[in-house]
């Protein structure tokens, strides 16, 4: 992923403000930024570039006033071409020479007013209009906020200028995404009641983006010379290598799926049921990736089968015959069973359930599930020595040795106080009560607890959903009841989580 970075630097004539970018670009290692508010005149430009960013290249806006926006590029890492340019945003395609991959790159300024800013808006719909499957960043200074929880302090914007920001980002399909650093990413300098706080500035990215580089978030860095905080792009490429299971709810209506499970469940495994069970879970596992890459890509089965429906009714509208009707009945229902498989696989990942009788509008399931994929994600973290770490294997390390320390580790360990917890409780149990918790657990209370679970909840640590269960249950339903009360009957299980009274 290039590393990109954007700053409204307040002005760009000084000396300090030069040197600022370059210690953004050097602490970062920016390849790709944009300059925002430069403030240089046109006479001014080479002299300018002539004094930072050496052997980068450079496109000025000059077609607003004086500088709007300048994008800056190291033409050793990216190549940039440029696509369009508006007052208020350059739009371009980049190319990282070290992955080969490209992407779209919108950096934007938006108006301080609100009527040309609707000039951006529009911009942004007709660009989201032609973009299906590139990858598109599109960040600066929006001049806009999305609600009142954007603002600290008295502001004069307006419930019609956040709905109609809003609006575009339904529109264009685009997607926040998480950042660390400053809340607020503009100041207005002033002290006392007059002080206010924006978050003016920020980075929307839409699905294909998501898909690409499904970790990416960005860092709202301290303001420096100017009254604006950079933004700049973190992440890394997804490693393929190492996909999840979860099994796709939708392969349970496919022809042949019982017998599928049964040809695997009949195989007898030395072991405990636990252990049998597992095996044979995993076992299946390999089963659902082949037949779900024989299925191929949902979406594009959509695709493919509106493809066929049209021609064929384009064929029967032109010669009316008996048997192109038929062909129309068929690619009719093909394309109609495509849906359903599709819009299953992206209920059951957004786990949209206030959606069940609604709208099955792909795109809203897209956007959910790219936006929670992203919300997902831990990029920073604190010690307890105020330390920050901010790389994916720094903040898993200090996971893991913070809960060892807590769960056994070097921390001693602390006596409960019965007293001090009897002096909390509402209710002590009965011996009835108690009795009733260690009860054995039977085969009906394992089958209603799963059937109880909804079918798109997500799944457990295994990958199988509740659907895989509930559709299987007749062939392993047994198995899975043996192994539960296996496990339950396992010698202080149950004693050891109920506190003595």
């Amino acid at each position: 992923m290039i590393r990109v970075a954007s700053w409204n630097v307040r002005g760009l004539n000084g000396v300090d403000h030069q040197r600022a970018v370059e210690q953004l670009v050097s602490d970062h290692k920016i390849s790709f930024l944009g300059l925002i508010e430069t403030r240089v005149n046109l006479a001014n430009v080479q002299r300018i570039r002539l004094n930072f960013l050496h052997n980068w290249s450079w496109f000025e806006d000059y077609s607003g006033p004086a500088g709007r926006i300048w994008l800056a590029w190291f033409p050793l890492e990216v190549n940039v071409e440029i696509l369009r340019v508006e007052t208020q945003l350059i739009h371009c395609r980049a190319f990282n020479k070290r992955t080969h991959t490209k992407c779209l790159i919108s950096v934007l300024y938006g108006d301080y007013d609100l009527i040309p800013r609707r000039d951006l808006w529009g911009v942004l719909r007709t660009l989201s209009a032609g973009i299906l499957e590139e990858p598109w960043l599109v960040l600066g200074d929006f001049n806009a906020v999305i609600d009142d929880s954007e603002v600290y302090g008295r502001a004069a914007d307006t419930s019609a200028s956040m709905a109609e920001f809003r609006s575009c980002i339904f529109d264009t399909g685009l997607v926040q995404l998480p950042s660390t650093g400053c809340p607020f990413t503009w100041h207005n300098c002033s002290e006392g009641a007059r002080s206010l706080w924006k978050r003016l500035d920020r980075m929307l990215v839409n699905e294909a983006w998501l898909e690409a580089w499904p970790d990416s978030s960005y860092i709202c860095a301290l303001p420096s010379t100017s009254d604006h905080s950079p933004l700049v792009l973190t992440g890394t490429h997804r490693d393929a290598e190492h996909a999840i299971f979860r099994f796709d709810n939708y392969l349970a209506r496919q022809p042949g799926f019982l017998e599928l499970v049964t040809n695997i469940w009949r195989h007898r495994i030395v072991g405990t049921a636990m252990y049998e069970v597992v095996c044979k879970l995993k076992a299946l596992k390999a089963d659902f990736r082949r037949q779900r890459q024989r299925k191929g890509n949902l979406t594009e089965n959509v695709k493919m089968a509106k493809r066929f429906l049209d021609k064929a009714q384009t064929l029967f509208a032109t010669y009316k015959e008996d048997l192109l009707l038929h062909l129309v009945k068929c690619c009719r229902t093909v394309y109609s069973e495509a849906i359903k498989q599709e819009i299953r696989m992206l209920k059951q990942r957004a786990k949209l359930r206030w959606m069940k009788h609604g709208d099955q509008n792909s795109k809203v399931f897209f956007r959910k599930i790219n936006s929670a994929r992203a919300k997902q994600q831990i990029f920073q973290i604190m010690k307890a020595t105020g330390e920050v770490l901010t790389g994916t294997q720094d903040v898993t390390q200090e996971f893991i040795s913070y809960f060892q320390s807590l769960l056994g580790g070097t921390s001693p360990h602390r006596v409960v106080d019965l007293d001090f917890l009897r002096s909390d409780l509402k209710h002590t149990l009965t011996i009835d009560e108690a009795n009733l918790l260690d009860a054995p657990v039977t085969q009906s209370d394992i089958k209603d607890a799963f059937f109880a679970i909804d079918e798109d909840s997500a799944p457990g640590p295994d990958g199988y959903t509740s659907a895989f269960f509930k559709s299987t249950w007749p062939v392993i339903g047994h198995d899975i009841s043996e192994a539960v009360g296996e496990f339950s009957e396992q010698e202080n299980f149950s004693n050891r989580l109920i506190l003595p009274y």
